[in-house]
């Protein structure tokens, strides 16, 4: 089986006509490519403007603060979104990923990439250990703050994954949900079409 990283999998989940489009709504992640991303701390905006006018596609892509549980946008107005570890911190998951779908157009596509509980040794270890030991550290040294990340795996191992996560989509109305795992099983990949 291919083992493919986090950013080629979720080109590869994308279709070829959503690389195009020029309404791709990105929640939670700054991806250079597209031209609209959600985020709901200033600071971590901050950041991800700061990036975009290094790439120089400042002009092209444009970027909000906002919840993701209710998006200022209408109807209907989104060829397709993105979502990069931010599904799991939702207050309220269903009303999240509704959301989400409000504001797909008819056959959009979501993509959702997301952290998973690995399976398999040694990866289910080492990411144990990692999460629980480096991750907190690395956040708290990057971000100044004590509690920087310090949830990571608490809300990983409470995130439903999988099965458990498809059936959620599809009873939100998402049709054709599929997933898959990559980097290890460290992560899925989730799609579904409105």
């Amino acid at each position: 089986m291919k083992t493919l990283q986090f950013r080629e999998a979720l080109r590869e989940a994308m279709s070829e006509e959503m690389r195009k489009d020029e309404r791709v709504f990105l929640l939670g992640e700054e991806v250079a490519e597209y031209n609209g991303a959600y985020k709901v701390s200033q600071g971590m905006l901050d950041v991800g403007i700061e990036k975009m006018k290094r790439k120089g596609v400042d002009g092209i892509v444009r970027m909000k603060l906002g919840d993701s549980e209710n998006l200022p946008f209408e109807d209907h107005y989104f060829d397709g979104l993105t979502v990069g570890f931010g599904v799991r911190n939702f207050e309220n998951l269903n009303k999240g990923l509704s959301e989400m779908l409000r504001v797909l157009k008819p056959g959009g596509k979501a993509v959702i990439l997301e952290f998973s509980k690995p399976k398999k040794f040694p990866v289910k270890q080492s990411f144990t250990f990692y999460s629980k030991y480096i991750i907190p550290v690395l956040g708290k040294r990057i971000s100044k703050d004590e509690q920087a990340y310090a949830y990571l795996p608490e809300s990983v191992e409470a995130f439903p994954e999988g099965i458990e996560f498809e059936d959620i989509l599809k009873k939100l109305n998402y049709k054709d949900v599929k997933s898959s795992t990559v980097s290890g099983g460290i992560a899925t990949i989730y799609t579904g079409i409105k």
